[in-house]
């Protein structure tokens, strides 16, 4: 049996937008990053992935969702 490293995304963490899923990180400079989660499975626990997040970063498990609609409005004042 081959062990396969990666880390376990809480379903919190989870938002689905544009048919994806992503989840956000918060970064040290109080900014956040929204990363698409890929080649993700479902387990018991959450999510495991083996790329695109790393043991120990803060990932949102609140509040994502508004953190969302912050981009969409910022995305949609850019364009006005």
């Amino acid at each position: 049996r081959t062990e396969t490293t990666g880390v376990v995304l809480a379903r919190s963490a989870l938002v689905r937008l544009d048919g994806s899923v992503w989840a956000y990180v918060q970064l040290r400079d109080g900014h956040f990053e929204r990363r698409q989660v890929v080649d993700g499975r479902q387990i018991e626990s959450g999510w495991f992935v083996t790329r695109g997040f790393n043991a120990g970063e803060h990932l949102v498990t609140e509040g994502a969702g508004s953190l969302v609609a912050l981009e969409r409005l910022s995305e949609t004042e850019a364009v006005e």
